[in-house]
């Protein structure tokens, strides 16, 4: 079974795939509108609504093993 979903799942995405691959995200989210939403983050933001609500873990800032301040989600629309 793992084997069959495995096929299934790489024949269902990689069209998406070589999308991406050849059009970059901009691109291809606006010949796909479907890709759009599958968009977590973009140029540091979160751009999903229920990403951003989540209760995420605090992440490591670079610099000193601190805490930096979460992404905030914007609600722009990030195709132009």
């Amino acid at each position: 079974m793992p084997h069959t979903s495995t096929f299934a799942l790489t024949n269902a995405t990689f069209p998406y795939l070589l999308e991406l691959a050849n059009h970059g995200l901009e691109s291809a989210c606006e010949r796909h509108p479907a890709l759009k939403g599958g968009v977590n983050t973009y140029n540091g933001y979160v751009t999903h609504a229920g990403v951003a609500e989540s209760p995420g873990p605090e992440v490591p800032g670079p610099d000193d093993g601190g805490v930096r301040e979460p992404l905030t989600r914007d609600n722009s629309d990030f195709v132009r």
